[in-house]
């Protein structure tokens, strides 16, 4: 697979539209790569899962009273990622948010609490396997992931299951 393939509609799409990719870019600039099968993020590397096609360049706002994500985040969920090897890293953060496309907590419905998972990517390991656990989310969310500068990070499989 490579990267033009993973975010397009082909690839996987949203339930009932088979023209909407269910992974979409929300930076011009991207640090995100496809290479043998595994997704790298970094230098300010963001996309969104569920998010519509329309809203990559839109941006959410805490005065949008509707989500419009395809994930029914009702439920309280876990959200698994498992890394692959890669590097040291020399600084950065990996971020999770639900309903919020930009890298502003407050811009979201869910406001402060959108950002549901942040670490400094010097703490995360080559091979780990990372559990966030969460209960944000309505029947219509969806999840951004974010890699800010100073990270580079491998990326082998990403896995959401209700607790």
């Amino acid at each position: 697979m490579d990267f033009d393939t993973f975010f397009s509609p082909e690839y996987a799409h949203h339930p009932g539209n088979a023209e909407e990719p269910l992974f979409v870019m929300l930076a011009k600039w991207t640090g995100t790569f496809i290479e043998d099968g595994k997704m790298i993020m970094s230098e300010g590397s963001r996309w969104a899962f569920g998010m519509p096609f329309a809203y990559q360049e839109a941006k959410t706002s805490m005065w949008d009273f509707e989500t419009v994500g395809c994930l029914d985040l009702s439920k309280p969920y876990v959200i698994t990622v498992e890394f692959g090897e890669f590097g040291p890293q020399e600084g950065g953060i990996f971020q999770v948010f639900v309903d919020n496309n930009n890298t502003k907590e407050i811009d979201s419905p869910h406001q402060m609490k959108s950002n549901i998972f942040t670490i400094d990517a010097p703490l995360l390991k080559s091979n780990q396997v990372l559990e966030i656990r969460s209960d944000v989310g309505t029947e219509t969310s969806f999840l951004t992931f974010r890699a800010s500068s100073g990270t580079r990070l491998t990326i082998k499989k990403i896995t959401i299951a209700y607790q």
